[in-house]
């Protein structure tokens, strides 16, 4: 292998270095796969799909940034070439999942257009930071891998296929609002008052106390529905806890493994709500 090959097959260039949006599309995708109760071949496309799909935004910010802002960027070819490779993978997938009749599935590809646009568009501006609106569509239309998972397992039941979207999109809607009081929180030299604390909280709070709300009416006469409550009722606490206690010193990574953890938390309990 030549020393520009060696260049090109490094993660960095394919691969998001954030760690956090990962749960986005891979819990979804496993409570749709606990949902239906069995693996099915053609889960593979939505597999290889969804994963090419969610990295393929590496290389492309760094084309779209490099673009925008008329960077001479001499090192363009890696992110050009896996470009490539992701899109051939994405277009691998979608071309299986048409030749196996799941036009359906294929529909939710076009729901995440409009918010891969936008996101790019942010990007191209510089303004690809902190963005709470995109961030939330973005796990709306990533959640969608939960319903595809289900439907190409064998599953087949309608509100059954709500269940593994809606419930993990609310949860990592409120996460990503609750991520942002927390990195906000860590520019704090001193600790407010905790009136002013509750101020700063009232978002993330009401989402928490909407979700929970939420996921006890779906879940409503589950025989796991007390699973359900708890996946919800966790990440609740943790947003309460960020208003009671702060946490000022933590740097983003340390505040990023610990929502990873809620996060993959209330995933797992929601998919084990879902195989009764």
């Amino acid at each position: 292998m030549s020393p520009n090959s060696e260049c090109v097959f490094r993660w960095r260039y394919a691969i998001p270095p954030e760690k956090g949006g990962w749960i986005w599309w891979i819990g979804p995708l496993v409570i749709g796969v606990t949902a239906a109760g069995e693996l099915h071949p053609d889960f593979l496309a939505i597999l290889l799909g969804a994963f090419s799909g969610f990295c393929i935004r590496q290389p492309l910010s760094v084309l779209v940034r490099a673009w925008a802002h008329r960077r001479q960027n001499t090192s363009a070819r890696p992110y050009l070439i896996w470009s490539a490779i992701h899109s051939l993978i994405i277009a691998g997938a979608g071309g299986a999942l048409l030749a196996r009749g799941y036009i359906g599935t294929l529909s939710f590809a076009l729901a995440a257009l409009p918010v891969f646009i936008w996101d790019l568009w942010l990007l191209a501006r510089g303004a690809g930071r902190h963005q709470a609106a995109r961030d939330i569509a973005a796990t709306a239309v990533l959640a969608l891998t939960g319903p595809a998972a289900y439907w190409t397992c064998g599953g087949g039941d309608a509100p059954t296929a709500l269940l593994t979207w809606l419930p993990p999109a609310l949860q990592s809607a409120v996460s990503v609002v609750h991520m942002l009081l927390r990195l906000e929180q860590r520019r704090w030299r001193q600790l407010p008052p905790l009136a002013e604390r509750l101020k700063y909280g009232a978002l993330p709070l009401t989402m928490h106390m909407g979700a929970l709300g939420t996921a006890l009416l779906l879940f409503q006469g589950r025989a796991w529905f007390a699973l359900a409550a708890l996946a919800f009722a966790l990440p609740a606490a943790e947003g309460l806890w960020a208003v009671l206690a702060p946490q000022t010193g933590a740097t983003p990574k340390q505040l990023g493994m610990r929502q990873l953890f809620v996060s993959t938390a209330s995933m797992a309990l929601i998919a084990c709500a879902l195989t009764a």
